[in-house]
């Protein structure tokens, strides 16, 4: 699919997708670092929130029991009157803000005889401090649990939360704290003293804790009732138990379980007043029994991440474009020099290399400071512009190649031309010489068997001039036979005689073909010779060139070498033909002066006889020559046959050598064709 589109296209598509895929996994590992970040920096934040304001609390409290120990310590120790009591408690009330009220109680009779009851008890009311007191018979302070707990356990007792109807309706909790007064030297007790603390402010400061740190913090009573909670409704009217019950949540229940046996700890995923996983902390109060909780549900910490994504995705789709926009300039400048290219290659592709050429150069003017010389120190490094360069190069090359095996290929036709005439006078050579050594071979033939017969001759000759010498004198009528056969011999000698001569003008023809053959094996040579070189030159396309080049160098060797031996076979018969025309001239003449003498002898046959018997060495002479005339006479036939077949041989290698030619000049009729295809 991605091939069909241009190639800027692709690496743009490529390089984005590469980027997208690493970008999804460093966003996927920094989600899964990011969350884990945020869960532990919740837990953190969580833990400081919580332990932050169970300090303020703890503080309040702890504020309010240094008060209460101030009022004991005064209590137990001062000498006490009616006046002074209540001058100490309103100067308590003022100097202490978050003091809501403050009572002493006595034991009955206790603080004046006469008096049963003495429990002044001084408050704050809309910025008014107020008095009122306690010691009314139906109001009977000793039966109230405020008194009677402290009293009984004689301890420090913080009182659990509740509203005062009286005070305004206001949930408040009581400190009491029982003191002691030395009677007649005994250490007895005396009553119990009381700070009121209001607990409205802990509903301003879960409020702020919700609304700053959308958290859910609660403060839970003794018995898992609830103190404080941003839901009002559940303060004081139910227990975390009840609440667990009617939400159906174990959890919730052994969550409560574990903060009413005042235990701390945190859970870092529950689900608590609501369905968004959470971190919960718990922790107790020490001195007042009660324990604090706080619940940060992750929506908030997953707000924020998503925040944090979504500024990152913006972000990397940013980049995104920011880089497609780069990579498709880039692309697009490293497209347009390739469109140049692939438009130059198709050029020389479809034969066109002088525009294919001219388009590269177009573009090269176009950007010359980036095209500088190779080894410049301005050489560009940029693989497109290196890539425009070599194509450069290569149409040069492409087009100077091209042009000289065009120059090279109309050499190596007009050669061929040139080497096709020479074969063909070579082969009506080859065909004229076969033929001229036919006939010298018939007439050498001719010759063999004239001289064989003219060998039986002269043997017959000697065998009758033995005869004749032994019978010379009786033999006066057998002169005539010998004239007679004078006049035979002289007519053999004359056709012997020439014929050696025929023989002899045939060898001088024969070693003019030869030497116009070595003339044409030397032309060829030099002819296979070029055209090996102009191969050589063509590189790849001149290989089919040079094997033909080798083919004709060695038929013409072989012709040189076979021309050689026929020459020097026909030098030999010319040697042993122009002997045995000396030989024969000579035996003419001889042959004509003894005929003479023979006459003579009819004339004068006394002298004959007589000479008859110096006559007969002279035929064994003769007969010797005859002999060794028809021995040559045979070699030289010998040496006919195989000069014939030779020629024939020679014949065939030319008109295979024609007919290679004929091949060669098809192969070159077919190159220049396919030149014809560029256009330079």
């Amino acid at each position: 699919m991605l091939k069909k589109i241009p190639i800027a296209a692709q690496l743009s598509i490529y390089i984005l997708s590469a980027t997208a895929f690493i970008f999804i996994i460093v966003y996927s590992y920094n989600l899964i670092v990011m969350r884990a970040f945020f869960s532990e920096q919740l837990e953190l934040k969580a833990n400081v929130i919580a332990k932050l304001n169970l300090k303020k609390i703890e503080f309040s409290i702890k504020s309010i029991e240094k008060v209460g120990m101030g009022i004991v310590q005064y209590t137990e120790n001062a000498d006490l009157d009616s006046i002074s009591l209540h001058t100490f408690l309103r100067s308590v009330i003022k100097n202490n803000s978050e003091l809501y009220g403050s009572t002493i109680a006595f034991e009955p009779y206790l603080f004046d005889a006469s008096v049963k009851y003495f429990s002044p008890y001084y408050y704050k009311k809309n910025h008014k401090l107020l008095f009122e007191d306690l010691a009314a018979p139906e109001y009977n302070y000793p039966e109230w649990q405020w008194y009677a707990a402290p009293k009984q356990a004689q301890k420090n007792l913080w009182s659990d939360p509740y509203y005062d109807e009286g005070g305004g309706n206001i949930l408040m909790t009581t400190y009491s704290m029982p003191f002691y007064r030395n009677v007649k030297g005994n250490k007895v007790f005396a009553g119990v003293a009381t700070c009121d603390l209001p607990l409205e402010w802990l509903k301003t400061l879960f409020s702020e804790i919700a609304t700053n740190e959308n958290c859910i913090p609660f403060l839970l009573r003794k018995d898992g009732k609830f103190i404080a909670h941003i839901d009002s409704s559940l303060i004081l009217s139910k227990s975390i138990f009840q609440l667990a019950d009617e939400l159906g949540d174990t959890t919730l229940s052994r969550i409560g379980k574990r903060m009413t046996d005042g235990e701390s700890g945190s859970i870092s995923s529950v689900k608590l007043f609501t369905d968004i996983d959470s971190y919960f902390f718990y922790a107790p109060i020490q001195s007042s029994g009660w324990s604090f909780g706080i619940v940060f549900p992750k929506d908030i910490f997953n707000k924020e991440l998503d925040k944090l994504n979504r500024a990152i995705i913006l972000i990397a789709a940013f980049g995104l474009i920011l880089l497609f926009l780069i990579i498709l300039f880039a692309t697009r400048a490293i497209a347009l020099k390739l469109k140049t290219v692939v438009e130059s290659v198709e050029k020389i592709a479809n034969g066109q290399l002088g525009e294919g050429q001219r388009t590269i150069k177009a573009l090269i003017e176009k950007d010359k400071e980036h095209f500088s010389s190779e080894g410049s120190k301005n050489e560009s490094k940029d693989e497109s512009i290196v890539l425009i360069k070599a194509m450069k190069k290569m149409s040069d090359n492409l087009l100077s190649f091209i042009s000289y095996v065009q120059k090279t290929s109309v050499l190596v036709s007009e050669s061929t031309s040139k080497i096709e005439s020479s074969s063909k006078k070579l082969e009506q050579t080859a065909v004229e010489q076969f033929a001229s050594t036919q006939e010298v071979s018939s007439t050498s033939n001719e010759i063999s068997t004239t001289s064989n017969s003219l060998a039986q001759s002269m043997i017959n000759l000697t065998e009758k001039a033995s005869t004749v010498s032994m019978f010379a004198k009786t033999g006066k009528s057998n002169l005539l036979l010998m004239e007679e056969a004078m006049k035979g011999l002289i007519l053999a000698t004359q056709s012997i005689s020439t014929k050696l001569s025929i023989i002899n003008e045939k060898t001088n023809k024969i070693s003019n073909v030869l030497g116009a053959i070595n003339k044409i094996s030397d032309q060829t040579n030099l002819l296979s010779l070029n055209a090996a070189i102009e191969s050589e030159k063509a590189g790849e396309y001149g290989k089919g060139f040079s094997v033909v080049a080798r083919e004709i160098s060695r038929l013409a060797d072989q012709t040189a070498i076979a021309t050689q031996d026929i020459e020097t076979m026909i030098n030999e018969m010319h040697v042993a033909v122009s002997s045995g025309v000396m030989e024969m001239d000579k035996f003419r003449k001889e042959v004509l002066n003894n005929s003479g003498e023979v006459s003579n002898l009819t004339l004068n046959l006394t002298k004959i006889i007589d000479q008859m018997n110096e006559l007969f060495p002279e035929f064994e002479t003769v007969s010797e020559a005859t002999g060794s005339q028809a021995l040559s006479a045979s070699q030289i036939f010998e040496a006919m046959s195989q000069l014939a077949l030779t020629s024939k041989q020679t014949r065939d290698s030319i008109s295979e050598f024609s007919l290679i030619i004929s091949q060669l000049n098809k192969a070159v009729q077919t190159l220049h064709s396919e030149l014809e295809k560029f256009n330079l």
